[in-house]
């Protein structure tokens, strides 16, 4: 793969590199298709490929099944990995959960197949991976991060965006995660900063020599050119209204410090930011307490640009407005230096990567119950059945239908959070305790007292417990929103 031969290389070949290599794709393939002959690229060619399917939205289901299928082509001796991806996106944790996995798989000939669409958590996998494809019609981009709400006056279709406590804890982990996933393949810095967050508006140069191409902002297009950098109608879509960029958008009285204009300066292995308005997120990356969290590993592989390089490039686009985060169609993929080509079918795959057996992987069918069963609708049915099955039992005396039921209804309950990781023990005996307290009060201290009460709250919070993930921080946005969501859904049944 690009992404293992090339790994933390400088130069500007890696780029020249993935473009030519996207060029000859398409002719690969047909060559391949008509003669049957394999003509793949030793470093891309592989004999067993695994096809692991990321279908939907990503959660914590998701990420559990891709992590075990992961596994089992480490186990099974296959060649390649192939993530074909059609995903509106999902949760952040579920998301660097999978892209930690593929990164640290044994497998290191990875290929995301963006097949039909991979937005969002979709597009932070695809980076991951150490090539990209595409079919056609593809797009992939926009993993600007959102909440869930129901304060009215920040709805807008149910979500909001980050508050500036949310942005400086959320978008650092993202950012590092993408920045991680373009320096280890060769994918453009600031390009893969534009599909996290709004704000950074970018052009196009080509270098006259080498051909190869970068993303650059407003002032390091007027250090190289010398004149205000020019704007219009942008390469990819802009939308009306959205949020001001440039030099005069920003409060220009603390600037981030410039990368050393130095050509001698060895490559730098902090975070690059894309523009000036992700400031506040540069000091978290430089803040003592985040340092080890957010580091790399890798150097960047950008040039330092200065007024030295006159002459040295030609304009060649202006790419986006950062009035929203970037998507990309199939041919602006291969265009910005991220997909290698286009493949619609399994056999044009099995051509691209030479291979002479390919396996789909997807979710089991016991994933697949683990999913239904962990929907909100169900759980909130679940949690009525057990309810009403515990109160009649307690009403009747005697193990009968009511506690049999009552205890059905919990193994349904707790069983797929525990699989997933959102649901531990402390759940299961903060559950028992409730339901002792509760038939305590109501057999041997008739009456509502305290036994009732400490009944009430331990079952409540036992079945909140499995809303949330094990070991989740209660600051974090996303652990708030499943406490709202367990706590709404608990009270409707328990009004039920």
């Amino acid at each position: 793969m690009i992404g293992a031969v090339y790994l933390g290389v400088q130069s500007p070949s890696i780029q020249i590199a993935r473009r030519t290599l996207a060029a000859l794709s398409a002719l690969t393939i047909f060559v391949s298709l008509a003669l049957g002959q394999n003509s793949v690229p030793g470093w891309r060619q592989a004999d067993r490929v695994a096809i692991i399917t990321i279908e939907g939205p990503i959660d914590q289901t998701t990420a559990r099944s891709v992590r075990r299928r992961i596994a089992q082509a480490e186990q099974g001796g296959f060649d390649a990995m192939v993530f074909e991806i059609n995903s509106p996106g999902g949760g952040v944790g579920a998301v660097l959960e999978i892209t930690g996995a593929i990164k640290g798989s044994s497998i290191s000939n990875t290929i995301a197949w963006v097949h039909t669409d991979a937005y969002s958590g979709g597009a932070i996998i695809a980076l991951a991976c150490s090539e990209i494809v595409s079919s056609s019609p593809g797009s992939m981009g926009d993993a600007f991060p959102v909440i869930q709400t129901i304060n009215e006056e920040q709805r807008r279709g149910g979500l909001r965006g980050l508050t500036p406590d949310e942005r400086t804890k959320i978008l650092p982990v993202l950012l590092a995660d993408v920045t991680d996933s373009a320096r280890r393949s060769g994918y453009d810095e600031y390009l893969v900063q534009a599909i996290v967050i709004d704000g950074i508006e970018l052009w196009l140069i080509e270098d006259t020599e080498t051909n190869a191409r970068w993303a650059i902002n407003a002032h390091e297009y007027t250090m190289i050119f010398g004149e205000e950098p020019p704007r219009g109608k942008p390469m990819l879509a802009e939308v009306t209204g959205g949020r001001p960029t440039g030099p005069a958008a920003d409060d220009q009285t603390e600037q981030t410090p410039e990368p050393s204009s130095d050509p001698n300066a060895e490559p730098s292995k902090e975070f690059q930011p894309a523009s000036e308005s992700l400031r506040d997120v540069v000091k978290e990356f430089n803040s003592p307490e985040r340092i080890g969290e957010l580091s790399f590993d890798v150097p960047t592989n950008r040039p330092s640009f200065s007024a030295g390089d006159a002459g040295k490039y030609r304009f060649v686009a202006y790419i986006n407005d950062g009035s929203a985060p970037i998507v990309m169609r199939e041919d602006q993929l291969e265009l910005l230096g991220f997909s290698s080509g286009i493949i619609n079918t399994d056999d044009e795959l099995k051509a691209f990567l030479g291979a002479d057996t390919m396996i789909r992987q997807g979710e089991s069918w016991s994933e697949q119950l683990v999913r239904f069963l962990n929907s909100t609708p169900v759980r909130g049915f679940l949690i009525v059945v057990f309810l009403v099955a515990l109160f009649v039992e307690m009403l009747a005396p005697g193990f009968g239908l009511g506690g049999g039921v009552a205890i059905g209804a919990l193994a349904l309950l707790l069983a797929p959070p525990m699989l997933i990781g959102m649901a531990g023990w402390w759940e299961i005996i903060a559950i028992g305790v409730g339901i002792i307290c509760l038939m305590l009060e109501a057999f041997v201290l008739p009456g509502f007292g305290v036994f009732g009460i400490i009944g009430l709250v331990a079952l409540f919070g036992g079945l909140l417990g499995t809303f949330i993930p094990s070991g989740g921080s209660f600051a974090a946005p996303a652990t708030q929103k499943d406490l709202l969501t367990g706590a709404t859904t608990i009270l409707l049944a328990l009004v039920t």
